[in-house]
């Protein structure tokens, strides 16, 4: 079964997590801009996406994984002007291979700066009809998905074209009925357990995504072709673990 990524960081793997992946059956991927650092100016942040478009993604073609981008302003950045490198991000996002808006998302819910440039990346979702993954606070995720919700209507981007990235399984049975994409993440959760009860029904499998959101703390390269052999095992039917493995994605980004 082909396998398709939605969320990873890849340039925090090496080209040998990148061939393991490849051999263990992910063949497409949707690599994030990275949150971890702090890019507190704008050349910064720019020289980043330009690794990722120069380097980053023929290193992970390389080895036989068709890969996209995804470019947005984080909030874990701390950047001291973020609307600086807007007109810049524009002219990324008119490409065809950068194929959704991320990291952004919220940190502090009352930021005025957090709020706004969150809208601005819906705005640009709109614009050109690219997925936008949001990100959520440690903390007080219900409050900030109301917040997010309600910039999303602000903004007039379709729903199907946002994402809850990282969410975790409790908070996504209290809001299943918000017409948003549901991603979770392997790398915060255990596979097994998590997956298992994701699959059993209890949300709408058509706007699941499951990733292995590879970063710099990640041990496992193989996070979901180890997920997909232990749900096997379980008895899933291959049918539902295609589409929550590969065909969601695949219509998400409107990517083969």
């Amino acid at each position: 079964m082909q396998i398709f990524d939605p969320h990873i960081h890849f340039q925090s793997a090496s080209l040998y997590d990148l061939e393991l992946m490849s051999l263990a059956g992910v063949k497409i991927m949707v690599g994030f801009s990275q949150p971890a650092y702090r890019f507190f100016h704008s050349e910064t942040y720019l020289d980043h996406y330009e690794r990722l478009l120069r380097f980053e993604k023929a290193r992970a073609e390389s080895v036989g994984i068709k890969t996209y981008l995804a470019m947005g302003i984080s909030p874990k950045a701390k950047m001291t002007d973020p609307f600086l490198i807007l007109e810049s991000l524009e002219n990324y996002l008119k490409l065809d291979v950068v194929a959704a808006i991320g990291e952004c998302g919220l940190d502090d819910v009352n930021d005025v700066v957090e709020l706004e440039t969150l809208k601005v990346m819906f705005e640009l979702g709109r614009k050109f009809k690219k997925p936008v993954f949001v990100d959520l606070p440690e903390e007080g995720k219900k409050n900030a998905i109301k917040k997010i919700a309600k910039l999303a209507e602000e903004a007039d981007i379709p729903p199907k074209l946002v994402v809850l990235n990282g969410i975790d399984l409790w908070t996504a049975l209290d809001v299943q009925d918000l017409p948003f994409w549901f991603c979770f993440n392997l790398h915060t959760n255990p596979a097994k357990n998590f997956t298992e009860n994701i699959l059993k029904g209890d949300l709408p499998l058509d706007r699941i995504l499951i990733s292995s959101n590879f970063d710099p703390y990640t041990k496992d390269p193989l996070l979901l072709p180890k997920a997909i052999l232990e749900l096997k095992l379980l008895g899933y039917d291959e049918v539902i673990l295609n589409k929550v493995f590969n065909e969601n994605p695949k219509r998400l980004f409107n990517r083969e």
